[in-house]
């Protein structure tokens, strides 16, 4: 069973998304899915997650 959520994005962001194949929409879901469910049950802080991935993109950068 699935449910429909509105999430706002940056204008970029939303566009890309929107002119994506719609089987890449699928994978960005399935892993959208599962990011929000590992982050929401973590033990961890949202913050400290947050942080984590904000020195890993600044890292890549």
């Amino acid at each position: 069973m699935t449910t429909t959520i509105t999430i706002p994005l940056d204008v970029d962001t939303a566009r890309l998304y929107s002119q994506a194949p719609a089987d890449l929409q699928r994978k960005f879901q399935l892993l959208l899915n599962l990011w929000l469910r590992d982050f929401i049950v973590s033990p961890r802080s949202l913050q400290v997650i947050i942080d984590e991935v904000s020195q890993k993109h600044r890292s890549a950068a």
